[in-house]
């Protein structure tokens, strides 16, 4: 049976003020810079990636001039196989150049096709946007650069519960809380039990990039976990929230370092926020061995198991 969905306000545990005080390869070619020049490769299946090795399609191209972000996509040499072949696909940007290609090559992914968003004036706007702030060296006010503030204890202690495998909290919604002009308070707004399927519920109606925590327990004889970093991006984020993407990826790093999270994972469609979909990133990233991706999807189509406690 479905766990049942529990989503607890933090209001209730705030303290009364404020505290003071991945199998994805990143190279970055400069240090403590906005816009730093950063190298990220991914592993992808061949089928999910095709249409961008087409020489008679476009898709690649379009990624590359609204993004300003250089893709380099090199699939392994064993034909014969094309189900089982595999392709690196290598982003070189700036964080939020390579943010914009990410979501562009996850659609494609998943749909088989290019979205339409990479084609209309509001991408090609946005990626104007960053080129612009890259080469006139916007003041750090107009581009809200923003400190982050990790002290927060109600936080810590919900990062405590969640990560321990005795405790029934599984999922956290993270939120940036204004500290002052210039700092922000890494904060938890939501969090509860009932594991992808009551956190997808939670992310449905959010149009905001948001950073979630998330234990993900999986296996049938025997039970292991990952503590997942989620990045929830869907494609409206990219207009409301232009001037805090860039701080956010810039402390994506120390973020996933205080949540202990062993797992990023990238998520920008919300038909994906399930528990075969994360599993087969896993299996993707070396993580999950392919006997135990092939038993626990089988159990899971059985209706043996709990989809969100014990995937």
């Amino acid at each position: 049976q479905m766990a049942s969905l529990e989503s607890t306000s933090v209001a209730e545990c705030e303290p009364s003020s404020h505290m003071n005080g991945t199998s994805i390869t990143s190279t970055p070619s400069t240090s403590n810079s906005n816009d730093k020049i950063m190298e990220q490769t991914w592993k992808y299946p061949f089928h999910q990636i095709s249409v961008l090795l087409d020489d008679a399609d476009t898709s690649l191209q379009r990624i590359m001039s609204t993004t300003h972000c250089h893709i380099g996509v090199t699939p392994e040499a064993t034909p014969q196989h094309t189900q089982s072949r595999m392709v690196q696909v290598t982003l070189r940007g700036t964080s939020e150049q390579i943010f914009a290609a990410h979501q562009q090559l996850n659609f494609v992914r998943q749909n088989g096709k290019l979205s339409a968003i990479a084609s209309n004036k509001q991408t090609a706007r946005f990626a104007s946007t960053t080129t612009t702030t890259t080469t006139t060296r916007t003041p750090p006010s107009k581009l809200n650069n923003w400190n982050l503030d990790v002290s927060d204890a109600c936080m810590r202690r919900v990062v405590d519960r969640l990560i321990s495998p005795h405790h029934s909290t599984n999922w956290a919604i993270l939120k940036f809380d204004d500290k002052t002009r210039r700092e922000k308070l890494l904060a938890i707004a939501k969090y509860g039990i009932g594991g992808v399927r009551a956190l997808g519920q939670q992310l449905a109606p959010v149009k905001d990039l948001t950073y979630c925590l998330l234990r993900f327990d999986y296996g049938v004889e025997i039970h292991k976990h990952q503590i997942i970093l989620l990045i929830w991006s869907p494609a409206s984020a990219r207009s409301g929230q232009k001037l805090n993407i860039i701080p956010m990826l810039r402390h994506k790093a120390r973020i996933k370092q205080t949540l202990r999270a062993t797992f990023e994972l990238n998520i920008a469609i919300h038909s994906y926020l399930n528990s075969n979909f994360i599993l087969s990133e896993l299996h993707l990233k070396h993580l999950v061995p392919e006997i135990l991706l092939r038993v626990t999807k089988r159990f899971d189509d059985d209706g043996d198991g709990d989809d969100d406690e014990k995937q």
